[in-house]
């Protein structure tokens, strides 16, 4: 496997990776590149490595809304309940809205970041936003795991924080009393439970 550059304008560069497909042909796959020479032959370097380790992706442009309409008739239609493919319909929507005509391969982790914010703006509640980021960050994990695409970088966008939601403190507050009133009562009946036993051995 090799590969080489093609200058198309300054500073504008194609890069070209020779390669073999599955029944031995030749098979080439071209990449845009904008930068320097150099840059662009260290480029060329790292996806002739990535492409003999079977890391590399095929080129497409394939949109966020295509590649979202296919998650959902391929992944999600035979991994999750009826009612659970719905309610990732629902969130989906709402990348599909702002993002949908971005290409796949080109979305980048600052763009999921304003999508997070745009939503918040529009007062949606943070935990509902929080739900998106996790039905995206599922769908972009499968993106990569179908080679679709080279990283996931839902994993480089933290979700909203929760803790930052009026009232958050004293929720949080009241939830870990909850827990620890729960937990105080049953450690008394094992107590109970322990002095009746030895009651009963006397």
């Amino acid at each position: 496997m090799k590969g080489h550059i093609r200058e198309r304008s300054p500073g504008h560069f194609a890069i070209v990776i020779d390669a073999k497909d599955a029944a031995g042909g030749r098979k080439r796959r071209w990449h845009s590149f904008a930068g320097t020479k150099r840059q662009a032959q260290v480029e060329c370097a790292r996806l002739v490595s990535e492409a003999q380790n079977g890391g590399s992706v095929d080129p497409s442009r394939e949109t966020l809304a295509g590649f979202l309409d296919r998650f959902i008739r391929d992944w999600v239609a035979v991994n999750v309940s009826a009612r659970t493919a719905e309610r990732y319909r629902q969130l989906l929507n709402h990348v599909r809205r702002h993002l949908g005509e971005r290409p796949l391969q080109k979305l980048r982790s600052d763009e999921l970041s304003g999508l997070y914010a745009t939503l918040a703006r529009s007062g949606m509640a943070l935990r509902t936003i929080s739900h998106v980021h996790s039905v995206v960050f599922q769908a972009l994990r499968q993106a990569k795991a179908w080679k679709l695409v080279r990283d996931n970088v839902a994993e480089q966008v933290k979700p909203p924080n929760l803790a930052t939601r009026p009232g958050a403190a004293a929720a949080r507050s009241s939830s870990w009393s909850s827990v620890l009133s729960a937990h105080l009562v049953g450690l008394g009946e094992r107590r109970k439970t322990q002095r009746a036993f030895g009651l009963a051995l006397v």
